[in-house]
């Protein structure tokens, strides 16, 4: 059973371990701090282009993403695997194919691994109390996904599970 409250508690963790205050959460320079490096590949040379959104190679220590993604995507996918690398380290030298991101939709993903990673990314790059800030104001999705630089995907993922609502103003 995916471990939500541990995934919530290592993103508040490294937060404040990064003297994060304020959106948008600077994922890239976040993984630098923990000796990860992060490669834009073009996965199509290894014929899974529309299939993978990236991976982390625990020997190398490198997050390797998706070239052709967009930018908010990118964030997320190096956030997800940020949450391997800090939740799942022992499981990924032991199977690296666990640090492997499919492209599914938020909330789409069965394995209790990437639940964790997905609720670690989302609670790491849209905190609640940065979220509670502009959600007050009743800011819109569009608007809100550029504050934090992540899809209105996330946003609206994110709203539902705080919030109880996904609905997009």
């Amino acid at each position: 059973m995916a471990n939500y409250e541990l995934a919530k508690q290592k993103a508040e963790q490294i937060l404040k371990e990064n003297y994060v205050n304020s959106p948008p959460v600077r994922v890239d320079d976040i993984v630098k701090n923990y000796n990860l490096n992060v490669v834009e590949i073009e996965f199509e040379k290894f014929a899974f282009d529309g299939e993978i959104a990236g991976f982390i190679d625990m020997e190398q220590k490198t997050i390797y993403v998706n070239k052709k993604d967009s930018d908010s995507r990118k964030i997320f996918t190096i956030a997800h695997e940020l949450g391997h690398y800090l939740l799942h380290k022992d499981e990924l030298e032991k199977n690296p194919s666990y640090a492997i991101l499919y492209r599914k939709p938020i909330g789409g993903e069965t394995d209790d691994i990437e639940k964790e990673a997905n609720c670690f990314a989302a609670n790491l790059l849209v905190p609640k109390q940065f979220l509670d800030q502009y959600y007050k104001e009743e800011v819109d999705d569009e608007t809100l996904a550029n504050i934090f630089a992540v899809s209105k995907e996330v946003i609206g993922f994110r709203k539902a599970f705080i919030y109880g609502n996904a609905n997009s103003r």
